[in-house]
Order: structure tokens, then C-alpha cells, then sequence
């Protein structure tokens, strides 16, 4: 959004630091601000909170602090301790199974119902190339192409498809 010229009164420097002393103390809290807009206004829309002051789930937004809830119920605790203990375990099998898989030249490994191997991540987004090249002149597409760089391999362990 574009900056705005405003008025530089001492009224204004004080209200505008006792709002931002508030906010402090609320993030710090892990506090929602009162809303000063409706959810549906363009101000609330184009604000970066919008989602999580409106309670709907978060996808990914770095440096938002996703809401946590304690469980105090036997079954989540007895999971999570369970997940406690067997995450060493599995770390240790994977490091195991990637060894193999490296010793065999990054081959899949494949025993007793699992198989562990290397993949190709893919975080980007994806395009209709034809559509872009349609809808995007060319030497626009030319100025917005960055050069791709060789992507790490990752290490999988999943359980082996049944045929």
C-alpha cells in the first residue's frame, strides 16, 4: 500500500504510541487487538492478521504464531508421550535405511513393508505454461524468470505400496 501524509500534531504522536504501546503489551500476551474494522471491509481484508484474528485456520504465514492448545486428555497425553519415545527409534531407522540407500547409489530400499529412498521436493507453485505464454507478453515472462537452481534431494520412508 502507499504511504499516506498525515498530520504530525502532538495529539496524534500520542494516541499513535500509546496504540502501539497496547499492541505490545497484547502480542506479548499472545493477545488479540479489539477489531476496528468489520471482517468483510477492505481495511480488515488487506490486513497480514486477517486470518488469524478471525479465527480461521492458518495455512502457512511465516511469523505468525499459530494458537496452541494444552490437552489434558489422557489419550492426546498418552499419544504424545508415546510419539516422545518412539521418535528417537525412528530417527535412528531412517538413518539406517539412508545409509543403505546412499551405500546402493541413492537406490529405494525396500524391506519388511517399507521403502525408503531420495525424492525431488517440490515447494513451488505451478503454472499452465501455455496459459502464461498467452496471457503474459513475452518480455515480461523474460524478466520474471529466475534461474532455477539444482534442488536438494530428500529422504522418505514410507510404507510399500501393495500391487
Amino acid at each position: 500500500m502507499p504511504p499516506e501524509r498525515v498530520s504530525w500534531t502532538s495529539e496524534f504522536t500520542q494516541a499513535l504510541t500509546e496504540k502501539m504501546d497496547q499492541a505490545a503489551i497484547h502480542g506479548e500476551n499472545s493477545e488479540l487487538l479489539d477489531r476496528p474494522y468489520k471482517q468483510s471491509s477492505q481495511e480488515c481484508k488487506f490486513c497480514n492478521y486477517h486470518t488469524e484474528c478471525w479465527g480461521e485456520i492458518l495455512k502457512t504465514q511465516p511469523g505468525v504464531k499459530r494458537p496452541q492448545v494444552l490437552s489434558e486428555e489422557p489419550n492426546v497425553i498418552s499419544a504424545a508421550a508415546e510419539w516422545a519415545k518412539l521418535k528417537p527409534l525412528v530417527e535412528e531407522a531412517k538413518d539406517v535405511l539412508q545409509a543403505a540407500s546412499n551405500k546402493a547409489g541413492q537406490a529405494d530400499v525396500v524391506a519388511s513393508g517399507v521403502t525408503a529412498g531420495y525424492f525431488q521436493p517440490r515447494s513451488e507453485p505451478v503454472y499452465d505454461h501455455s496459459m502464461l505464454t498467452r496471457e503474459v507478453p513475452a518480455d515480461v515472462l523474460r524478466k520474471c524468470t529466475i534461474p532455477q537452481e539444482p534442488k536438494k534431494l530428500a529422504f522418505w520412508v514410507r510404507t510399500t505400496e501393495r500391487k
